[in-house]
């Protein structure tokens, strides 16, 4: 690497470029702590309000919803780049709107497809974990609605105002804090898994209404909302309630149906690309 480096030391430091790069890294930086503290916090209040015990069995159901915060970090790698080259060659709405309805839409069937077949996994556990089963789909709607607003706050980053991810984030740390202390206390558990999906929520609204005021007015989420209020509220009840496995899996089916419907000009142009590519 001897080349690259005597090319860096003979290369003139650019301090305006640098001040710009700081700018906008800092409150990034600070904003990811902040998120690193929401997806955190709610065990260090297991562990004092409901006991180790309940740490186990959050820590299962998290470890299960995993998978989904690897796609969505292979997904942002991808997406953010290509949006920022799209930036500087020229947005095309239509084309923005509509990849994002199309990845809300996998979004949403793929929450119904963990909620669907959650019931498998306490064939894997001991009987004490039989909670898992109804924990998981709230652990896993906090990576999905994190995947959800990575595609809706790309206007933050257009705009370079990376402070408002920082708002963002700090806004909905508080709130996870708030509602870990309301509702722990009172459900245990449940009450961590219930603080996933709430705070996870805000953070989507928060990403997506300082995008739209910030760079992307053209951005329709009355559709996302509908389906975020809808999951939210079938994945809370299914975790207090804990129905047998037959309406559990009815409702996540009856909840697809309803994304399907929703985003039917979405789910046609899917079917349409797969049958082009031979795999429909």
């Amino acid at each position: 690497t001897r080349k690259s480096w005597s090319g860096l030391l003979s290369t003139n430091f650019n301090i305006k470029l640098m001040k710009k790069t700081l700018c906008f890294s800092f409150p990034l930086i600070f904003g990811g702590i902040a998120y690193w503290g929401v997806f955190t916090v709610d065990r260090i209040f297991l562990k004092i309000y409901s006991g180790l015990t309940s740490v186990a069995i959050y820590a299962v159901a998290t470890t299960f919803a995993s998978c989904v915060t690897l796609l969505s970090s292979i997904f942002t790698t991808i997406w953010h780049p290509m949006v920022y080259k799209w930036a500087r060659d020229g947005l095309d709405n239509n084309k923005i709107q509509e990849i994002i309805n199309i990845i809300t839409l996998t979004i949403f069937i793929m929450w119904s497809l963990i909620g669907g077949f959650s019931w498998v996994i306490p064939y894997f556990l001991p009987n004490e974990y039989y909670e898992v089963e109804y924990l998981v789909v709230a652990c896993a709607s906090g990576p999905l609605l994190y995947f959800l607003s990575e595609l809706t706050v790309i206007g933050v980053g257009i705009a370079r105002k990376s402070e408002y991810s920082l708002y963002a984030s700090f806004i909905a740390f508080l709130g996870c804090l708030l509602l870990n202390i309301t509702l722990i206390p009172l459900y245990g558990v449940k009450g961590a898994a219930i603080t996933m999906v709430l705070t996870f929520s805000l953070l989507l609204v928060l990403r997506t209404e300082f995008s739209v005021k910030l760079y992307c007015d053209f951005l329709s989420r009355r559709k996302i909302y509908i389906m975020m209020v809808l999951y939210a509220i079938f994945t809370i009840f299914f975790v207090l309630r804990q129905p047998s496995v037959i309406v559990y899996v009815f409702f996540w089916l009856i909840l697809m149906l309803v994304g399907l419907i929703l985003f039917k000009k979405e789910f046609f142009k899917i079917i349409s690309y797969l049958k082009k590519r031979g795999i429909g």
